[in-house]
């Protein structure tokens, strides 16, 4: 259903006109509708916005569960994995996008954050300062020797 892809009249594959507009020689924009500079503004804000956010909220709760131990160490690690990601992933966007296009790159990112959902969800319970952690196993350690 082709007509269903050109919302708006949105074509990318306009690459022979001689009128100066821009576009897309890639297999995909046959069947892809072109990205509206509302949807590309809008993705480029959330972004801008997030990833700060996200980070400093990130690096609060890793420094509250590494507790007393080397902070540099792990903090320097969890700043460096996130670095590497920075490298590396506009790279494997960059090809994912020339090589099958936008639904698959959006695809992909949604799929990664939404695995990052489901593996902070399964270990939501482990994400516990420890300070309280420690306080935990005294308590119960001190209810054991009362019986």
């Amino acid at each position: 259903n082709m007509g269903a892809f050109n919302y708006y009249g949105m074509r990318n594959n306009n690459c022979d006109d001689d009128t100066g507009h821009g576009g897309c020689a890639l297999k995909w924009c046959e069947y892809t509708p072109a990205l509206t500079l509302f949807q590309f503004y809008l993705g480029y804000g959330i972004s801008a916005v997030s990833y700060p956010f996200c980070m400093a909220i990130c690096q609060g709760m890793f420094s509250k569960v590494i507790g007393p131990r080397p902070q540099g160490l792990w903090m320097g690690l969890l700043t460096a994995v996130g670095s590497l990601a920075r490298i590396v992933s506009p790279i494997f966007v960059s090809e994912i996008y020339k090589e099958f296009g936008t639904y698959w790159t959006f695809g992909l990112c949604a799929g990664s954050i939404g695995l990052a959902m489901v593996v902070t969800l399964a270990t939501y319970g482990r994400l516990v300062p420890l300070e309280t952690r420690m306080a935990r196993q005294e308590g119960s350690k001190k209810e054991s020797v009362k019986l």
